[in-house]
């Protein structure tokens, strides 16, 4: 594949980030915002601890 057909395909893929990123903004159910609160609250634990400043 030459730079320019790859260099013309770049906008029609999105990467992994992107494509996590989009997955975070789409709309939620009550239950899927909650897994996603805890996981942070333990994401948060894990890298922080409990202190608080």
């Amino acid at each position: 594949m030459s730079f320019v057909e790859t260099l013309d395909n770049l906008a029609l893929r999105k990467s992994g980030l992107v494509q996590r990123f989009e997955h975070l903004i789409t709309a939620k159910s009550d239950r899927e915002l909650e897994a996603m609160a805890q996981t942070s609250r333990l994401l948060t634990l894990q890298n922080f601890g409990r202190t608080m400043r």
